[in-house]
């Protein structure tokens, strides 16, 4: 896009200077400096620190301050194991802090383990081992006999989010909940299959424990801790180390879990599982103390030729000092900014504004950004054609595993294919467990785009792209997408499945599990700045936006297909109108391809003509949205895909109907159908009707 200076800039040398500048060791100085500490949500002396940064290097920046409910641990907190023969005796208490390990300097600091936004509360009670806490698990159990009523149940992570465990053991009349990482999730790099735990080796740390809120995000985000919300029963989470004693304490009660479906029995080493209730107690005490905290997000903007606007994000609170989350996306994120500051002392102005959006308070229920986003919903939804989002840079995986709103498919790959592959020179490294890259290391790497291909045509063999996940929630790009309607995606390196194991949300989260395990070189963090930086000059900068509606149809056809309890009547309904969706999407596709032919010829018809065609893209996402929101959850808009109701992250397609069939009402069932049905047409006519 033409500069405002003699120094002018066309696009391909803004992408070719952003590729070339990106500096790998500024990332890592950032990665460094930021997980040195722990920095809880209202840390104004970090926002401040960032909005200093982002100014020196020429962005204008503000800091925009909120005010909301946080949490904090008491020093009563705790879970003890009780002799019920023995007047109280406490036979064993858990520990609520990890080893402090002499290689890790900052594995001693931070909060004991919590959960944000849980319930206070004391509760001595027999103990029930209920998997994984889903809904169907506690069916299961209540079929066989083994009732939770007033009963503590011990749950697995994994599988769904930890509020909709908590949430899910309410309702099943649990009176409290305890949370732990069974090896069960970390496939081969456990202590079990012979591997050392972190720091000397890529197993999880025994002591390690996950923080996390237990907020409800899939019924609705950044909301103030009500009822509705959030849990109403107590919940702590522990180590596997801890829940093993426990564990052990239910031996004999209850059914043997080796004789239950697939899934039951976890992977500790020497455990034996069983469901209980226990002949023993347990004492949990949650002593959450609740407080007003004042919240600040960072805001940078770069100006451009119209009010349109493209914003990337990433949060800057932790749990712990969160060399991962989130700082791997912070540290990716001021490298963006300092070259994006450079191309403009250059000369170079986008088409569309730039905002950059360090957000604050994500953990406790992507509080900051839902704030903001509010504040400025109708400028937003007039303006912004898109939102990127990047928590993690990489949480260890060697490839991409992106979630997207379908009209960035395209633009994602080709981004791709733009950067180099970070593992070329991965074997410089000395960990050769590290490169077990499920089969990519043989095969040679060109680009981010054919790793990412290669490992999906590994995990489905009948897979012709690389794999984009449905888009649900957990970070914050969720009002963008479900409630706004501004087409959105969040991009990590995470994909394989030999990975060290993400010492997530503990103390162990550090600059040294990156260094050694996560992204040894930061290859990967800098490939994600060059992927990210790239999408967002494009999009900003792009006449015709670099957008593509057909993969939408395919991603509502995949979906339609995974809704199995759907009447056959219903399902070629919704067929009918996908297939008309499609062809409207190809045609408006194809219009937009013909007008990228000529980017340099500007005349008055030919600006109307890609104004029309840009406006009929923005308004795709847009015109999903039942503005009444969704009729189990009223927060969320989006009639095509929204967060499964009781999975969490996990993303669904046509998030009305799924919930609709979870509650086996016919009634309801066929209201969503109909709803979803004419939305898919209202959409198709709209991209057929040229503005």
């Amino acid at each position: 896009m033409q500069g405002t200076s003699e120094n002018y800039l066309t696009d391909e040398e803004a992408e070719n200077f952003l590729l070339s500048s990106i500096s790998t060791e500024n990332i890592r100085q950032w990665s460094r400096t930021y997980s040195a500490g722990v920095h809880l949500a209202g840390d104004y002396t970090h926002a401040s620190s960032i909005k200093a940064l982002w100014q020196s290097y020429g962005i204008p920046t503000a800091i925009s301050s909120h005010q909301t409910i946080i949490d904090d641990p008491g020093p009563e907190t705790a879970v003890r194991l009780i002799d019920k023969n023995d007047s109280g005796k406490v036979l064993f208490e858990v520990s609520l802090v990890e080893d402090v390990l002499p290689s890790d300097s900052t594995s001693s600091i931070g909060l004991p383990a919590f959960h944000g936004l849980s319930c206070a509360g004391r509760v001595v009670a027999h103990l029930v081992y209920a998997n994984f806490g889903r809904p169907e698990d506690f069916r299961f159990l209540d079929e066989h006999n083994i009732s939770v009523k007033d009963c503590i149940v011990l749950c697995k992570y994994s599988a769904n989010l930890r509020g909709l465990k908590v949430r899910a053991a309410q309702e099943a009349g649990a009176a409290g909940v305890i949370l732990y990482n069974d090896p069960q999730e970390d496939g081969e790099y456990t202590v079990a299959n012979g591997y050392l735990p972190y720091p000397e080796g890529p197993a999880r740390h025994p002591s390690a424990i996950q923080r996390g809120s237990v907020s409800y995000f899939s019924v609705a985000a950044g909301q103030f801790p009500t009822d509705e919300f959030t849990p109403q029963i107590p919940s702590v989470p522990i180590s596997y180390r801890d829940a093993a004693v426990l564990l052990r304490a239910l031996k004999g009660d209850g059914l043997d879990c080796k004789n239950l479906p697939s899934g039951w029995q976890g992977a500790l080493h020497d455990i034996e599982y069983y469901t209980g209730a226990s002949s023993t107690l347990v004492e949990l005490v949650n002593d959450a103390r609740r407080k007003e905290c004042k919240i600040h997000n960072v805001i940078g903007t770069i100006e451009g030729l119209s009010e349109e606007c493209v914003i990337i994000g990433n949060h800057h609170d932790s749990w712990s000092v969160g060399a991962v989350d989130p700082v791997s996306g912070s540290a990716v994120m001021n490298e963006i900014a300092r070259t994006l500051g450079a191309l403009g002392q250059r000369g170079w102005k986008p088409r569309r504004k730039i905002i950059l959006a360090s957000w604050d308070n994500e953990e406790y229920g992507l509080v900051g950004s839902t704030t903001w986003a509010t504040l400025n919903e109708s400028y937003l939804k007039e303006n912004c054609v898109a939102y990127l989002n990047v928590d993690e840079a990489t949480n260890g995986g060697p490839t991409l595993l992106p979630v997207s709103s379908p009209l960035l498919t395209q633009a994602l790959f080709d981004a791709a294919q733009s950067v180099p592959s970070p593992l070329e020179n991965s074997m410089e490294v000395d960990q050769d467990w590290l490169f077990i890259l499920d089969g990519l290391s043989d095969k040679g790497h060109d680009t981010v785009y054919s790793d990412w291909l290669q490992q999906t045509e590994l995990d489905n063999p009948s897979s012709s792209t690389p794999r984009i996940d449905t888009i649900g929630t957990g970070s914050d790009f969720t009002i963008f997408q479900h409630h706004l309607g501004i087409p959105s995606t969040d991009v990590v390196f995470s994909g394989g499945k030999k990975n060290a194991v993400f010492q997530y949300h503990s103390k162990y989260d550090s600059y040294l599990w990156m260094e050694k395990f996560g992204d040894p070189g930061f290859r990967k963090h800098t490939a994600m700045a060059q992927l990210w930086g790239l999408m967002t000059l494009r999009i900003a900068s792009q006449a015709t936006l670099p957008f593509t509606a057909g993969p939408y149809a395919g991603s509502l056809k995949q979906g339609l297909s995974n809704l199995e309890l759907l009447s056959d009547i219903n399902r070629r309904e919704l067929n009918q109108v996908i297939d008309r969706f499609s062809e409207e999407a190809a045609r408006l596709d194809q219009e937009a391809e013909d007008s990228r032919r000529h980017p340099n010829v500007f005349d008055q018809n030919r600006y109307l003509m890609i104004d029309g065609i840009n406006k009929r893209y923005m308004s795709i996402e847009k015109s999903f949205l039942n503005e009444e929101g969704l009729p189990q959850r009223r927060w969320y808009k989006h009639m095509a895909f929204g967060p499964g109701l009781w999975e969490g992250y996990g993303g669904v397609v046509f998030p009305a109907i799924a919930d609709a069939l979870l509650l086996h009402d016919d009634a309801l069932i066929q209201e969503a159908v109909d709803a979803t049905t004419k939305v898919i047409i209202k959409v198709a006519k709209l991209m057929g009707t040229k503005i």
